[in-house]
């Protein structure tokens, strides 16, 4: 076995480990100690592999989320249909099995550490998709706002609280209800007609 292929398996179990215990405490409740003890590793590993608490969290949000797919998606698709694409991989993400995971772990953070996940956000997801958009930049920034604002709302109403009639909708059926109003924040007129 290569030292590549074991450090990988060691890196994932403890992004495993930790997306578990994230999604069962706040992130102030998890210790690097419990994760270690917990993925049966050495705490010094944590730090090598993700340089703190903090970097682990950013690293199994980004495990799960995927931004860098949704990124490539952006370069791919055509400008047109970005917002009804951003809907559906977020619907995809927020209905595997990771995404209950995920769902969970977003409420605690919310509730003891909204600061980073702010800080995740605005890097990981915010940032990509303002660096697509045409514009100058504060405008692009605030395109990038405004959709992280409709996706969040979506999610917390769909998937958190479980509003009906939108919880029990297709995920396409999703897409061709929110995505034009995401394409309006991308690309669209941002003043009122």
């Amino acid at each position: 076995m290569s030292e590549t292929s074991k450090g990988a398996r060691t890196r994932q179990r403890i992004l495993h480990t930790a997306a578990t215990l994230f999604s069962e405490k706040s992130f102030e409740q998890v210790s690097l100690r419990s994760i270690a003890r917990n993925a049966h590793v050495d705490p010094a590993l944590i730090n090598h592999y993700f340089g703190s608490k903090e970097g682990l969290f950013a690293a199994v949000l980004d495990e799960h989320l995927q931004p860098v797919q949704l990124e490539q998606r952006l370069g791919v698709d055509p400008v047109d249909r970005w917002g009804r694409e951003l809907v559906l991989k977020a619907e995809s993400v927020w209905v595997s099995p990771a995404g209950r995971a995920m769902l969970a772990m977003v409420r605690r953070a919310f509730a003891g550490n909204p600061e980073l996940l702010r800080t995740f956000v605005t890097k990981a997801l915010l940032e990509r998709i303002a660096s697509h958009i045409d514009g100058p930049d504060d405008e692009r920034r605030l395109r990038a706002s405004l959709v992280a604002s409709q996706m969040s709302g979506l999610i917390v109403a769909r998937h958190v609280v479980r509003v009906e009639p939108l919880a029990s909708l297709t995920r396409e059926q999703v897409a061709d209800l929110v995505g034009p109003n995401v394409q309006r924040y991308l690309t669209g007129p941002l003043t009122p007609s």
